[in-house]
């Protein structure tokens, strides 16, 4: 058997096959209708078919038909909205707080208390959990703010989105967004005329931004002695699937489960966010600028699992 997701089945009128769980037993038979309901009922569950076609093909057609879901974009562009967050006031101000005492932190040379970094974890969680199903779209539980205080808390968020999809144990999720807001801490390092340069960085300044994750890595592990699987976040969020990412050029499953997943956080809520040099694009059209890389740069299967939600979540009603 192997596992599948439910854009897989996009397209078709009933199901083309059985469908089994993990443990072989059959959970929707052959003809069963596809109706939007059971489409997304799917696309929350670990499911499995017997069969043997090839996974690049797949990943290939599954890429296909995201394309063709996304909506086209708008031709006035004053038709782009802008998401609001449905994070609670008080709670945005406590967890931007928390995202600023992190960042004075480092910046006076002491790691951040991770008492102090597990409360927002709970926070994030709390909010994904109570309001992930009640959002139009993704981009309403990020916050829109200054981006060196808000991306590490975004990442968190989108991290916690994508183990809660990929059906992780509470524990393990909660672990995952712990991972997602520490990713980036190692741009302490990074002086601000290079971090907020809006030109092409020189060689030598490339070299002084790819050392964050290794600093990150470090901090984490030595400072504020967290496990390695936390701190491998941050060491491997710029890895890339093909291995032409860095610090250590690893390649495909070579990097960790939770360095897949931020990798996809990190580069969507870096899109979507406005920067100094460019301005922020909308979910639909990050997913766009994604699939353009996804087999070079992601997991496919992660990658497909958020992109198919990402994309569900931004169409109207009736579109």
């Amino acid at each position: 058997m192997r596992r599948v997701i439910a854009l897989e089945f996009v397209g078709l009128k009933q199901l083309d096959c059985d469908l089994y769980d993990e443990n072989g037993k059959v959970v929707y038979e052959k003809n069963t209708d596809l109706t939007p309901q059971l489409l997304m009922q799917l696309s929350h569950m670990d499911i499995f078919k017997r069969d043997e076609e090839k996974t690049a093909q797949r990943n290939v057609n599954i890429a296909e038909k995201l394309k063709e879901m996304i909506p086209p974009e708008p031709q006035n562009l004053s038709e782009k909205v802008e998401y609001k967050t449905i994070i609670n006031s008080k709670k945005v101000e406590k967890l931007l707080d928390t995202a600023r005492k992190i960042l004075f932190s480092l910046e006076e040379g002491h790691p951040p208390k991770a008492s102090v970094c597990l409360d927002a974890t709970q926070s994030i969680l709390d909010e994904v959990y109570e309001k992930f199903d009640k959002v139009g779209n993704i981009c309403e539980l990020r916050i829109n703010d200054y981006y060196t205080y808000t991306h590490g808390l975004n990442v968190a968020v989108l991290s916690a989105i994508i183990g809660r999809e990929l059906c992780f144990h509470e524990n393990k999720v909660k672990d995952l967004t712990f991972a997602g807001l520490l990713h980036d801490i190692g741009k302490v390092i990074i002086p601000h005329n290079i971090l907020y340069k809006t030109g092409t960085l020189t060689p030598d300044e490339f070299k002084e931004v790819q050392n964050h994750a290794h600093t990150g890595y470090e901090l984490i592990m030595n400072d504020m002695k967290l496990p390695d699987y936390i701190a491998r976040g941050a060491l491997e969020h710029h890895e890339r699937w093909n291995g032409e990412g860095y610090p250590k050029g690893l390649q495909g499953k070579e990097i960790s489960e939770f360095g897949q997943i931020i990798a996809i956080a990190d580069v969507f809520d870096a899109l979507v966010s406005e920067k100094v040099y460019r301005n922020s694009v909308m979910a639909n059209d990050a997913i766009r600028v994604m699939l353009r890389e996804e087999t070079e740069s992601f997991n496919p299967e992660i990658f497909h699992k958020f992109a198919f939600l990402t994309v569900v979540k931004t169409i109207k009603p009736g579109a």
